[in-house]
């Protein structure tokens, strides 16, 4: 692995544990609010508001561009996986929008941070990895996606 594609695989697992920070934080923040049964909703606004500019728009970008770049077997395979879990966690996201049920928001918020969690962790651990050695050229797919990267580490 050379050193640009080190930097970039460190980028963007340093980003998957920022919005893993975040999703946590405005999760907690949520269920606090509900569980001392104060008004939810400004928490709720500001959840939704950071999974659809942020976390929906980094799953999408994971789709159309390193998931489609999976073309062997072994790749395919984990990439076909990681796209079931990002239709789940835009399942998860609606249930958070459209649910009228206190109970149903907090489970939902919950279902959502285990989810990513899983996500990320395949990703790291397994996607991203496996697509280098398969020969998917990630730094060109990478390097100015600061979906993926996070922002300030594009080039």
């Amino acid at each position: 692995m050379t050193v640009a594609l080190e930097h970039l695989t460190a980028a963007a697992e340093n980003h998957h544990e920022d919005l893993r920070d975040r999703l946590v934080w405005y999760t907690e923040t949520l269920i606090a609010a509900v569980a001392t049964r104060q008004p939810h909703e400004a928490a709720r606004a500001v959840l939704l508001e950071f999974l659809r500019d942020e976390l929906l728009a980094h799953t999408e970008v994971e789709d159309g561009l390193l998931f489609t770049s999976a073309e062997d077997d072994r790749t395919a395979l984990l990439a076909a996986a990681m796209q079931d879990e990002h239709r789940m966690v835009a399942t998860l996201v609606r249930e958070i929008e459209q649910t009228t049920d206190t109970m149903d928001l907090v489970i939902a918020a919950g279902a959502l941070v285990v989810l990513f969690d899983v996500c990320v962790h395949q990703e790291n651990r397994y996607l991203l990895p496996a697509l280098a050695a398969a020969g998917v050229d990630l730094e060109g797919l990478l390097v100015d996606v600061p979906e993926i990267l996070g922002a300030g580490n594009e080039r």
